[in-house]
């Protein structure tokens, strides 16, 4: 009997435990709510809860009126960390149906700490740029990125068209840039990044910030954060 007050959480662990080791075949369906209530000692609330992350995992799936259903394995995405190249290039090297939303472009107004690590003067032109990964049709992460128009004469006119920071970085003709003060944190969602990443509960996600400097001279030609769903991807760090 769970007791403790995450109860809804130790049914996901142990169903998806359950899953890793073999245990539930690909639509074989599962327990009822109030079965799985009375086996574990705890509110029906609580399964309710818990089928629903399951769900968010794409673990589970539910036929209305008939109960809910094991989806099959999900297979995680290896995402190498460390390595150069787009991540564009990445999902296209590994086979995965990708595709690149720009969902915001919009020229901020002052930020000391972003304007200070783009090492821009408080009258400078910078623009945010918001991408959401689409992976086998499902959102998988969030992009964010800074970046001064100094160094991109053309970024009012393209900023609404970007979907690859790394290809506009070519494009504007920069080849020789490197990533630095990269920082890796592990932590729960915001509501407006389960919004976008199409999670409605509890969620963990893998964040990285990084700016990108160019080689020749150390401009800092974006400040960028990237948040990727934790049940999508395999970090190889």
């Amino acid at each position: 009997m769970a007791k403790n007050p995450n109860d809804w959480t130790i049914i996901v662990d142990e169903i998806i435990r359950g899953v890793e080791k073999g245990k539930f075949q690909k639509g074989e369906k599962l327990p009822s709510e109030n079965k799985l209530a009375d086996r574990y000692g705890v509110p029906r609330a609580d399964v309710r809860r818990a089928y629903g992350r399951l769900k968010e995992l794409g673990y589970i799936y539910s036929l209305q009126g008939s109960g809910s259903f094991f989806a099959g394995r999900r297979e995680k995405i290896p995402l190498s960390m460390i390595s150069g190249g787009s991540f564009t290039q990445k999902m296209k090297e590994l086979g995965v149906p990708y595709e690149s939303k720009n969902i915001q472009a919009k020229r901020i107004g002052y930020n000391e700490p972003i304007f200070e690590c783009l090492k821009a003067e408080k009258g400078d032109a910078v623009w945010k740029i918001v991408l959401l990964r689409i992976l086998n049709g499902e959102p998988a992460a969030l992009h964010t990125r800074y970046l001064p128009e100094k160094y991109f004469p053309h970024l009012s006119r393209d900023a609404a068209a970007i979907t690859s920071s790394f290809a506009y970085l070519k494009q504007n003709g920069y080849e020789d840039f490197y990533s630095a003060d990269s920082q890796f944190t592990l932590g729960l969602l915001s509501k407006r990044e389960r919004q976008l990443l199409g999670l409605t509960g509890y969620a963990t996600a893998l964040t990285l910030s990084s700016k990108t400097i160019h080689r020749p001279d150390g401009a800092v030609l974006e400040l960028y954060h990237t948040v990727y769903r934790a049940d999508r991807f395999i970090f190889l760090l």
